[in-house]
C-alpha cells in the first residue's frame, strides 16, 4: 500500500497541497493541480509512480486555515472514495504534539506512517482519551519499533501506568524522566527517589 500524509498544519495554500501529495505520489510534471486531476490519480491510478491502494494519514484537520476547509473537504471526499473502491485506509490523528510528532518521524524513519497509523487507531478507540505523557512514553518505550509501539499500546490500554512507570523509573523507583513535559526537555536533573 501506498501512504499519503497529509499535515494542515503544514500547508497555508492550495500549491503546497499538491506539492506534498505530488511528492508523496511521484505525480509527473504535467499532472493536473486541481481535484480532478487527485480524484482521477488516487481512484482511477495509472498515472503517478505510486497508485492505488493508498493509505492516507491526515494530521490535524481541526486547524486547516480557513483558506482551505473547502479543498479539504474534497480531499476528504476523494480519499474516502479511493478506499472504497481500491481498498487502503484513512486515519485521523489530531491534536499531536510537535515534539511527539518529530520524534516519531525520527525513531520510526521510513515506516513513521505506520507508527501514525497505530496510533491514530489507538487515538480513535480511545476517543481522545490519550494524553500526551501517555503517547510520550509509549512513544519512548517503542524505540522505534512496531512490534513493540503495538506492544506497548496494548500495555497502555490495560493500565497506562504501567508505561509511565517502565519510562520515567529507573529498577530503583528514581524517576529520571517527566513525559509532561515535551521530548528534549523530559529528563528530570535531580532524580529523586519516588
Amino acid at each position: 500500500m501506498n501512504w499519503v500524509i497529509v499535515d494542515w498544519t503544514n500547508i497555508q495554500n492550495s500549491d503546497e497541497f499538491y506539492d506534498s501529495v505530488f511528492m508523496q505520489t511521484g505525480a509527473p510534471s504535467w499532472h493536473g493541480r486541481n481535484l480532478d486531476a487527485i480524484n482521477d490519480s488516487w481512484i482511477v491510478g495509472s498515472i503517478c509512480e505510486k497508485g492505488p491502494p493508498f493509505g492516507f494519514v491526515f494530521l490535524n484537520e481541526k486547524t486547516v486555515c480557513s483558506a482551505l476547509i473547502e479543498l479539504q473537504g474534497a480531499i476528504r471526499e476523494i480519499s474516502e472514495r479511493s478506499v472504497e473502491e481500491n481498498e487502503g485506509e484513512i486515519v485521523s490523528v489530531d491534536d499531536l504534539k510537535a515534539d511527539i510528532l518529530g520524534r516519531i518521524q525520527e525513531n520510526f524513519g521510513e515506516d513513521y506512517h505506520l507508527a501514525l497509523l497505530e496510533i491514530g487507531r489507538w487515538k480513535s478507540e480511545a476517543e481522545g482519551a490519550v494524553v500526551d505523557r501517555v503517547l510520550r512514553a509509549v512513544v519512548h518505550l517503542a524505540s522505534g519499533s512496531l512490534d513493540e509501539l503495538k506492544r506497548m499500546i496494548v500495555v497502555a490500554r490495560q493500565d497506562f501506568r504501567d508505561v509511565l512507570y517502565w519510562s520515567e523509573y529507573d529498577e530503583f523507583k528514581i524517576r529520571l524522566r517527566d513525559f509532561n513535559n515535551p521530548f528534549g526537555e523530559e529528563v528530570i536533573d535531580c532524580p529523586e527517589q519516588r
